[in-house]
């Protein structure tokens, strides 16, 4: 068995009581690699459970053998799921799922050759906190006691270097997969903020335009009062001036509570590209919010 096939065929373990493997009863290699992923481990998981992601994130792809073929079949994150491949540098194979938990990890054989007398064991495990992941990653395969005596050493040391570059591959992809996430969920809430502190700037120059033209009508009604010539005119006159009066005090007030909303969504608007900026050191400018009218002023109580 040649070495590029070996390289290939890290497997993935960590020890946690999800998954209790089998490497103890494999005589040969054994390697082991740990990662810390800035990502969740759902989008982790992703790229452990479904083997079409593999060649775009291990060191084994077809970069190291361009007319390498992989082909697939199952149910990525399913026990089933299977990877086969062929190519003149890395040799040819198959991984299948064993079993999985969604998010924790996945269980899965490795045979080399068609040979699936000795299925090489690997578990690729998950351990989130705090929105960081961490992803453990054991290989284990057999070895003759001639291999274990002379290449037991050089083989972990190829593999285990492998690994490290899959490793960080495959942290970079679901870090930037996460970043992505959540920009583009800053940015919806960024327009949403937006758009909400420019409907509320359009109410409140409404209301203030409402305000303004009841104040103008209470002004117009109480010159009509004053100039009335007769008694009951001036009665009747004064009675409707005072109702105008109270009518636009009302409508003051309601322009006022209208621009106090307007400058909270402008506040809200300011936050949300703080929260954006803070993600993304370049992002899309989102409109100025229009700036909150200044509040009418109440028409003074008919005396």
């Amino acid at each position: 068995m040649s070495i590029a096939p070996v390289i290939f065929s890290l497997t993935l373990v960590a020890s946690t009581p999800a998954f209790a493997g089998n490497m103890d009863d494999v005589k040969g290699w054994h390697v082991s690699r740990t990662v810390t992923v800035n990502a969740p481990a759902e989008l982790v998981y992703g790229y452990v459970a479904d083997f079409n992601t593999w060649p775009t994130w291990t060191n084994w792809g077809s970069d190291k053998d361009p007319e390498a073929t992989w082909t697939f079949s199952g149910e990525p994150g399913a026990a089933g799921h299977s990877m086969v491949w062929d190519g003149p540098e890395l040799g040819n194979g198959e991984m299948v799922l064993t079993a999985v938990s969604e998010n924790q990890g996945v269980e899965y054989d490795l045979f080399f050759d068609g040979n699936k007398k000795k299925p090489n064991p690997g578990v690729f495990t998950l351990a989130e906190a705090d929105g960081v992941t961490t992803v453990s990653w054991e290989n284990a395969g057999h070895m003759g006691a001639l291999g274990r005596a002379f290449f037991k050493k050089k083989v972990e040391a190829m593999i285990g270097a492998d690994f490290e570059v899959g490793l960080n591959r495959m942290a970079a992809k679901a870090e930037a997969d996460h970043m992505a996430a959540l920009v583009a969920a800053a940015q919806a809430k960024l327009d949403e903020a937006t758009a909400a502190s420019t409907a509320a700037a359009t109410a409140a120059e409404t209301a203030r335009a409402g305000a303004t033209a009841a104040k103008t009508a209470a002004d117009e009604a109480r010159a009509a009062a004053d100039n009335a010539k007769r008694r009951a005119d001036k009665k009747t006159l004064g009675e409707a001036a005072d109702a105008a009066a109270t009518a636009a005090e009302e409508a003051a007030k309601a322009a006022t509570e209208a621009e106090a909303k307007a400058a909270e969504a402008a506040k809200a608007v300011e936050a949300a590209k703080a929260e954006l900026d803070a993600l993304a050191p370049v992002t899309l400018t989102a409109p100025e919010a229009p700036a909150a009218p200044a509040a009418p002023e109440a028409p003074a109580a008919p005396e």
